[in-house]
C-alpha cells in the first residue's frame, strides 16, 4: 500500500474516534456540559429576574428576593394546599427546592419547570412567570409592620388576613383575622386610601393580630406591586403590610 493512502486511513480513523467519543450517550450525565454552562459565573440565581408571581391552573408560587414562597394549590380532591416557607438555591444557582413541600423547581428564563425525582422537567407543571398589575387580588398577609407573617395552612379564628378588591365598585372585602371587613377605598394611581371600614362582630380566642390589622389598615395611603407583592405605605412610603396572591375568596 502507498505511504500516502497509509497515512490518510489513519487520520479518517483517528477524526472518527475522537468524534465518536464525544457523543453523549443515553442516561449519560450532562455534567460537564452544565460546568461549561456555569463557568462565566452565570447562573438562575444571579442572571435571572426570577423574583415574582408564577402562576398555572390550580397553582400559585410567589418567590420574593429575600428568598420567602407562597405556595397554594387546589388538590384533585378541591381542597386547597397551602404554604409559606424559605426556599433553599442548589448549589449551582440553577434550581430552587422548597423544603416543607419537597418540591424542586428548576428556574428557568420567564418559568419554573417542576423536577421529579430523577430531575426531569414536569411538563405538566411548568408554571409561567405572570405579570401582575391588578389590585384586584385575592391578597393574603405576608407581613405586617415589619414582621413576617407566615399564613397558617389551615388558619383557626384569628388568623384569616386577606382582602379583595372591587376596582368597578371601589370595594374592598375580606378579613381582619376574626372578622369580616367591607367597606369603600379611593384608588388614583398609586394613591390608596381606605374609608370606614364595617365589620362583622365576632369574638375570637386571639385578637391581637386582627387589631393591629385594623389599625395599621387606617394608615395606608399608597400601594405598589413589586415584583407580585402588595405592599401598602403611608404618605413616605415606607412599608406597613404586605400581602402575596392567593387562589381563593375566603
Amino acid at each position: 500500500m502507498r505511504p500516502y493512502l497509509t497515512l490518510s486511513i489513519a487520520l479518517f480513523w483517528g477524526i472518527y474516534l475522537a468524534s465518536c467519543s464525544q457523543v453523549q450517550q443515553p442516561g449519560a450525565s450532562n455534567t460537564n456540559s452544565e460546568e461549561e454552562m456555569h463557568a462565566d459565573g452565570h447562573t438562575s440565581e444571579n442572571s435571572l429576574d426570577w423574583a415574582g408571581f408564577y402562576a398555572s391552573e390550580g397553582t400559585y408560587l410567589t418567590l420574593t428576593v429575600d428568598q420567602r414562597y407562597f405556595f397554594e394549590r387546589r388538590l384533585p380532591s378541591d381542597s386547597l394546599q397551602r404554604q409559606v416557607g424559605k426556599f433553599v438555591w442548589s448549589s449551582d444557582g440553577r434550581n430552587i427546592t422548597l423544603p416543607e413541600l419537597n418540591l424542586t423547581y428548576w428556574v428557568r428564563e420567564g418559568n419554573l419547570a417542576l423536577l421529579d425525582n430523577k430531575k426531569q422537567v414536569i411538563e405538566s407543571e411548568v408554571l409561567p412567570k405572570e405579570e401582575t398589575f391588578l389590585l384586584a387580588g385575592p391578597w393574603r398577609l405576608a407581613e405586617i409592620n415589619g414582621r413576617k407573617y407566615n399564613f397558617p395552612a389551615k388558619p383557626k379564628p384569628g388568623e384569616n388576613v386577606f382582602l379583595l378588591f372591587d376596582d368597578a365598585e371601589k370595594r374592598v372585602a375580606g378579613n381582619s383575622g376574626c372578622n369580616r371587613i367591607f367597606g369603600n377605598y379611593e384608588n388614583m394611581d398609586e394613591r390608596l386610601k381606605f374609608g370606614k371600614l364595617g365589620s362583622t362582630l365576632m369574638a375570637c380566642q386571639s385578637m391581637e393580630l386582627e387589631q393591629e390589622f385594623t389599625h395599621t389598615l387606617a394608615q395606608v395611603e399608597r400601594f405598589i406591586i413589586d415584583n407580585g407583592i402588595l405592599v401598602l405605605t403611608n404618605d413616605q412610603g415606607q412599608p406597613l403590610l404586605k400581602f402575596y396572591l392567593s387562589l381563593v375568596k375566603d
